[in-house]
C-alpha cells in the first residue's frame, strides 16, 4: 500500500491489500488512559459503509473493527484487581509489562539483594529526572493531564517494591517549580515509602533535570548498592572496607525488550512464572494512587 503512513500528533500506519480478510492499522501517539472502544470506531466506519443507500456501491463490507492490543484493559485500580482475579480463577497467565524488570542493571541489583550482600535492608531510593521526556514527546498530554509524571514513572514504585519488599504506606508531596518552556503540573513529585519490613525508601521523579538522570539504590546494614541507568555503572559500598566495587551492567533499549519477549515466550511454552505478575502490577498501581492522594491531602496514606 502506497501512502499508508500519515499524521503528526496521531500517526496512523495501515497495512494490507485488496480482497484480504482485513487490514491492519497501527495508531501511535495515543496518551495513557485515553479510552478507545471498538464501538466508537465502528460508528465512524458506518459513515463509509457501502450498500447503505441506492447511490452507494452494492458491495457488502461489514467493516468490523477489532482492537488487538494497546488499549488499557482497566482504567481504575478496582478494575485491574478484577481482571487479575478473573485471570487467576481461569488459571490464565497474565503478565505486566514493567520493562525495567528486564534491565540488566535492575536484574543484577535484585541478584545482589537476594544474595544477602546488603545484610538487613533498611531503605533505598528510586530517582528519575528527565526534561528530555518532554522534549521527545510526540503528544502533548503531559501538559494537560494532572499527575502525568506519576503515570509515566510507576515503574520506579514497582522496582522499589521488588527490591525492598511490599509498600504499605506513602507520604508524598508534589510541586510545579522552575522557569522552563514546558511546565506540566506537577513537574516535581517526591514520596517517602514505608515497606512491610519497616524499611523506608524514597521515590523522586521530576520533569526538570537535564540531561536525564536515573538512579536505583538499596541501603543495607552491611552494604549499599547504587545503579546509574545512564552510565550503566553499578557500585557496591561495603561497610567494612574503603571505596567501592564497580561493575558494568549494560542494557540498551532494544536489549530490554528482547529479554522481555524471550521471558514471555518462556512463560507460554513452560511453567515459568511471569517476570511481573498481575498482582505485582496492581500493587504498583495501588501505591501510585495512594501517592497522588497523599500529595493532594498532605497526609500519609495507607496502601
Amino acid at each position: 500500500m502506497l501512502g499508508c503512513h500519515f499524521g503528526r500528533m496521531f500517526q496512523v500506519t495501515a497495512a494490507g491489500g485488496s480482497y484480504q480478510d482485513g487490514l491492519t492499522v497501527v495508531v501511535q501517539g495515543c496518551p495513557p488512559a485515553m479510552a478507545i472502544t471498538e464501538q466508537e470506531i465502528y460508528g465512524d466506519l458506518l459513515l463509509r459503509k457501502p450498500g447503505a443507500d441506492e447511490l452507494s456501491s452494492p458491495r457488502k463490507e461489514p467493516d468490523l473493527p477489532i482492537i488487538y492490543t494497546g488499549v488499557n484493559a482497566a482504567d481504575t485500580v478496582e478494575n485491574a484487581e478484577a481482571i487479575a482475579a478473573a485471570a487467576a480463577a481461569a488459571e490464565t497467565m497474565l503478565t505486566v509489562g514493567y520493562s525495567l524488570r528486564s534491565h540488566a542493571g535492575l536484574r543484577r541489583l535484585r541478584e545482589l539483594v537476594r544474595s544477602g550482600v546488603c545484610g538487613n535492608i533498611v531503605g533505598g531510593r528510586g530517582m528519575v529526572g528527565t526534561y528530555f521526556t518532554l522534549m521527545c514527546a510526540t503528544t502533548p498530554y503531559r501538559m494537560t493531564e494532572p499527575n502525568a509524571l506519576i503515570t509515566d514513572y510507576t515503574h520506579l514504585l514497582d522496582y522499589l517494591g521488588l527490591l525492598i519488599g511490599p509498600i504499605v504506606r506513602v507520604s508524598a508531596e508534589s510541586a510545579t517549580l522552575g522557569e522552563l518552556a514546558m511546565m506540566p503540573r506537577p513537574n516535581l513529585f517526591s514520596a517517602i515509602l514505608t515497606h512491610e519490613s519497616g524499611a523506608l525508601s524514597q521515590f523522586h521523579a521530576d520533569y526538570i533535570q537535564h540531561p536525564q538522570r536515573s538512579l536505583a539504590e538499596v541501603f543495607g546494614d552491611r552494604a549499599t548498592l547504587m545503579y546509574d541507568f545512564q552510565s550503566y555503572e553499578l557500585r557496591i559500598y561495603h561497610r567494612d572496607r574503603p571505596g567501592y566495587e564497580a561493575e558494568t551492567a549494560v542494557s540498551a533499549r532494544d536489549d530490554i525488550y528482547r529479554v522481555q519477549i524471550a521471558d514471555f515466550l518462556a512463560q507460554i511454552h513452560g511453567d515459568r512464572v511471569p517476570i511481573c505478575t498481575a498482582e505485582e502490577g496492581v500493587a504498583a498501581l495501588r501505591v501510585a494512587t495512594a501517592a497522588v492522594q497523599s500529595a493532594a491531602e498532605h497526609r500519609a496514606v495507607e496502601v
